[in-house]
């Protein structure tokens, strides 16, 4: 090996240690929450902004137009009471939620038992947005809800944990989660949701049920709400 070699492997050598300390100076120094409980400790939540991360409902959303539509496009109907225990992800906070009734599916769930939600909405804590899918609002905690889920999606021969079998997802942005206390929901301003003025400050809107600007989607919802609470 000739000298000029040997010196480009030691300088190759050099930079790919330093590229790996960086690495873990980086992730190990990386600062924010974790759950949503932590976050919620934070002075500066209510002022996160409102940004949907979608300008139009999903496929299941706009295929609803009454109650057989709804239980049609999904898996599992259940009565639920929310925990404090939410993990941030990244599009999403992973609630885990009481089973308190079991009102429809074919699945091995019973009353007392906990399963988990993939709820569509996250707080961004670089930019300090809250982000959801259209028309979706996070569940309070202890509050009970009737919900709409379906199963997670994976590919075909993947092996599900116990934990993913007991997880699931809304089957609907808009209409998949009923409070059981009294309803708070009004129709947004459609130019502080998408314009470029002021937007929702989370505060505005945390306590509503839904985020939407039509008055159309808010109708239905009332409509559905008025069915599942007879239930």
């Amino acid at each position: 090996m000739t000298a000029t070699t040997k010196k480009f492997f030691i300088g190759c050598l050099f930079a790919l240690i330093l590229m790996f300390g960086v690495a873990i100076v980086t992730r190990t120094s990386y600062y924010g929450a974790t759950t949503l409980d932590q976050l919620s400790e934070s002075k500066e939540l209510d002022d996160y902004l409102l940004e949907q991360y979608d300008d139009a409902p999903d496929e299941n959303s706009i295929s609803i137009h009454n109650m057989d539509d709804l239980k049609a496009a999904t898996d599992c109907i259940v009565k639920v009471k929310v925990t404090n225990d939410r993990q941030l992800r990244a599009n999403s906070i992973l609630t885990k939620v009481q089973v308190e009734a079991v009102l429809q599916t074919s699945d091995d769930i019973s009353a007392g038992e906990e399963i988990f939600i993939y709820e569509p909405a996250s707080f961004n804590q670089d930019f300090q947005i809250y982000e959801e899918k259209v028309g979706y609002q996070l569940m309070k905690v202890g509050e009970e809800y009737i919900v709409f889920l379906n199963h997670l999606k994976v590919i075909d021969g993947y092996q599900m944990s116990q934990k993913e079998k007991r997880t699931y997802y809304p089957s609907t942005s808009l209409y998949s989660t009923y409070r059981l206390s009294e309803l708070n929901a009004d129709v947004l301003d459609s130019e502080r949701v998408y314009g470029d003025g002021e937007r929702y400050a989370y505060r505005e809107i945390k306590d509503m049920d839904l985020l939407t600007i039509h008055q159309e989607e808010l109708d239905l919802y009332r409509t559905l709400r008025e069915q599942v609470l007879k239930w």
